[in-house]
């Protein structure tokens, strides 16, 4: 997939931003996309929509696909390289989750990742300012079995395929493996021992309007921020058939909003908390490390993806 640029913008570990503040849910005709466009101040911005008035513009109709999985796909024409947002709010939730659209003809897998329930989605285009309109919109119910199963699939954040050289990495370190517990231990041991943290990155990063981890990249160069390690860490683990999530907010150790992994091990039948970029730091330091994070440290998730 191209760049994409989603509006929950990731300040990188160990250095400071401000706060990222969950916006209450609301009707369609007045909606409050966290577009986060001014990043060194991360203030929220108000939209004002308007229904339906740039649909005659269109040169290709956008749809919204129910993938049946915990996943949707948005189709969207934006040769015209518009600002175009991807809003998804569950009924009865106060969390938004918002992505932008990169420019070209996209199709791009957008997760649902609050629960079952009817989940809302909206597809906005930028007018000017902070003016947006809705160009289509539906409702979608997601009803799985295991709401787990959503973290076992690629998506605009954790995007992969099986012909990615992490993947293939990942299937190396776990073909003689035959429980959740030691797959997930080794990929993790194989990320904290083989990957830098990249301090360098951190102004580029906070410069940008938005940012989303390139598994490819964080392989190829072997270092990233904790959204970039974070993803690859989810990727290499769901390629396993593993379910594992992208976690933002805030931890004790960490001043700024910060990304980890919540894994799932089903042989076990438990979640573990895991932040693979701060045990990077601490096995650079030759210092011992934990794999499991405790919940009273990781204490403030704010999106799942």
């Amino acid at each position: 997939m191209k760049k994409k640029i989603i509006s929950i913008l990731m300040a990188a570990l160990l250095v400071a931003a401000g706060p990222l503040s969950q916006v209450k849910a609301s009707g369609v005709s007045s909606l409050d996309l966290q577009a986060f466009e001014s990043v060194k101040t991360n203030e929220a911005i108000k939209v004002n929509v308007i229904r339906n008035a740039s649909k005659a513009s269109e040169s290709t109709p956008t749809t919204i696909t129910d993938n049946k999985n915990g996943t949707i796909t948005i189709g969207y024409d934006n040769t015209e390289a518009a600002k175009v947002v991807v809003q998804v709010v569950r009924t009865g939730s106060d969390v938004k989750y918002n992505y932008y659209l990169s420019e070209g003809v996209v199709k791009e897998v957008i997760p649902l990742t609050d629960g079952n329930g009817d989940y809302v989605i909206y597809v906005c285009k930028n007018i000017v300012g902070t003016k947006y309109s809705v160009v289509a919109n539906s409702t979608v119910t997601l009803n799985l079995e295991n709401e787990a199963d959503v973290y076992k699939i690629a998506n605009i954040i954790v995007d992969y395929t099986t012909t990615n050289k992490a993947i293939k990495k990942a299937d190396s370190l776990c073909k003689k493996l035959k429980t959740d517990t030691s797959k997930i231990t080794k990929i993790y041991k194989y990320v904290v021992q083989n990957y830098a943290y990249d301090y360098g990155k951190v102004s580029a990063v906070k410069e940008t309007v938005g940012y989303i981890p390139s598994i490819v990249q964080t392989f190829k160069v072997k270092m990233g921020i904790c959204y970039d390690i974070a993803s690859l860490y989810a990727a290499m683990c769901r390629s396993q058939g593993i379910p594992a999530k992208v976690v933002t907010g805030y931890c004790k150790t960490v001043d700024g909003l910060h990304a980890w992994n919540e894994v799932y091990d089903q042989t076990k039948e438990k979640w573990y908390i895991i932040d693979c970029t701060a045990d990077i730091a601490y096995y650079a330091a030759k210092k011992s490390v934990s794999m499991k994070k405790s919940s009273k440290v990781y204490y403030a998730e704010e999106y799942y993806h």
